[in-house]
């Protein structure tokens, strides 16, 4: 039995078969078809490069972020927090959502229930080829913000703003700035920096070697910070000038540079959920260091300082915690408020 039916590439009225599941006509739609269906898959690869996250889970973290988006937007129109009871079932389901994809992508360990996805690398190193490539592109991205470009007096703007970072200490700690877009020179774990220019930070080891990066957006779209994809790369950061008094060991690595630029030796750690993994690789080579822990202002933050303090304290560090004011998120928000009085009031409460 056969039937006429239209091709679905083409649009010609054709006879086939009843029983037939492709609708083409032709052999050359059919190849057009296949085509499409590649360079579909071939978008979509590209839209989750920059993303730990396999394909299958693409859903579930869009859902987490669609949640957050709608989380601060409920706050930044209200007086509400985080705290407050009218929100936990909103940040219980963030929290759920955020931490399945997560799961899911592979960056929590011992999760019941969900196998992590495993990675052609083995072990914590990574090869040669990788720390050649990162050492290439940051130098790249310093020298992009060592030009006289309208990108280059943005990101120079931005840091000032936001850290009080000026140029010559940007230079120095090796801070640069990638413009975005397709590059053939760009490494293939550098994909999740193609969406937009970004504030490229390196994250430092402890005798100043770059060992990773991070990026933040400079507009308002797009994820605010990415991070180098793939295993291997740390997510710690230390911005040391052996410089007298304590080392303050922040949340995020806008608030390293803040304090970097106060005068105060810093350690960043790349966000609250990494705190425990970065507490082993702090305590040697601080050891001897006073060390103070700011976390940002919220249920997370908290959590950050509670865990760097007890863990560092096991480790046999002097280690005390920083209480940012009332109302201020983060280090660079209390900063925001008295810029020029800043330096002092973090050497107080620092020194108290």
């Amino acid at each position: 039995m056969t039937l006429r039916h239209p091709c679905v590439i083409c649009g010609d009225v054709f006879e086939m078969a009843a029983t037939a599941k492709a609708h083409y006509c032709s052999s050359a739609c059919r190849q057009v078809a296949y085509r499409r269906r590649r360079r579909t898959e071939r978008e979509r690869r590209a839209l989750t490069k920059g993303l730990a996250i396999p394909d299958k889970n693409f859903d579930t973290y869009e859902a987490a972020q669609c949640i957050q988006e709608g989380l601060a937007e409920l706050l930044a129109q209200s007086a509400l927090s985080y705290d407050d009871p009218r929100l936990r079932p909103l940040v219980r389901s963030l929290n759920t959502v955020r931490d399945k994809a997560t799961a899911l992508s592979g960056d929590l360990a011992g999760t019941a229930g969900v196998r992590r996805r495993r990675s052609r690398r083995t072990g914590p190193d990574l090869r040669r080829g990788d720390r050649e490539d990162l050492v290439r592109r940051l130098a790249a991205c310093r020298e992009r913000l060592a030009e006289d470009s309208g990108l280059a007096r943005e990101t120079l703007a931005y840091l000032h703003t936001r850290c009080g970072l000026g140029r010559d200490d940007a230079m120095a700690l090796g801070v640069g700035v990638d413009p975005g877009g397709e590059d053939h020179c760009r490494p293939s774990s550098w994909g999740p920096f193609v969406d937009q220019p970004r504030l490229v930070i390196p994250l430092l080891d402890h005798a100043g070697v770059p060992r990773g990066a991070q990026g933040r957006a400079l507009g308002p779209e797009g994820p605010r910070w990415v991070e180098l994809s793939g295993p291997g790369w740390p997510s710690v950061g230390y911005y040391l000038a052996g410089r007298h008094g304590p080392v303050v060991v922040t949340e995020g690595l806008t608030d390293a540079l803040a304090v970097y630029a106060a005068g105060f030796d810093a350690v960043a750690v790349a966000g609250a959920k990494v705190a425990t993994a970065a507490i082993g690789a702090l305590g040697p080579h601080l050891a001897g260091r006073r060390l103070v822990v700011a976390g940002d202002d919220d249920w997370a933050g908290r959590g950050f300082v509670a865990a760097m303090v007890a863990g560092l304290e096991a480790a046999g560090c002097q280690v005390r915690s920083l209480d940012i004011p009332d109302g201020a998120g983060d280090l660079c928000e209390w900063r925001a408020r008295d810029p020029k009085g800043w330096p002092g009031a973090l050497a107080a409460v620092t020194e108290a």
